[in-house]
């Protein structure tokens, strides 16, 4: 908690620096500094995305260890996207769960149409005729 909080104070007087050296200039000269403008004009937004990066930092180091293996930039798109982070295993077992999901459903689909035929063929009267090759 405490090495957070230093996070959260580091990341305040990256950003609000400019600020305070740009008023502390223009206190003391007439003439505007360009410079310090355009920090000021920079990194005064940035604020509320490093205070972000500070606040999802704990998940970032855990995530670094459970998956050493992932990129930096992997791991924080997932953070950001509040999507679980999988390994090889997880990602081959959510592979197969979607072909047997695939294969399920288009079994589903034949047998509705079969479902179909058959009301189609008991509603109008019909007698359905098959023939045995074996016969």
């Amino acid at each position: 908690v405490t090495e957070q909080a230093l996070f959260y104070v580091l990341s305040f007087v990256l950003t609000f620096t400019w600020s305070i050296v740009n008023r502390i200039v223009l206190f003391n000269r007439t003439e505007k500094v360009y410079f310090l403008l355009l920090g000021n004009a920079f990194f005064d937004p940035l604020q509320g995305f490093v205070n972000y990066l500070v606040y999802i930092r704990p998940k970032y180091v855990s995530s670094r260890k459970k998956y050493p293996k992932k990129n930096c930039i992997v791991i924080v798109y997932h953070l950001m996207t509040h999507r679980e982070m999988m390994n090889d295993k997880n990602q081959e077992n959510e592979e197969l769960m979607r072909s047997e999901l695939s294969a399920w459903r288009s079994i589903e689909s034949k047998n509705s149409q079969r479902k179909k035929y058959e009301s189609i063929v008991s509603d109008t009267g019909m007698v359905e005729v098959t023939l045995d090759p074996t016969s």
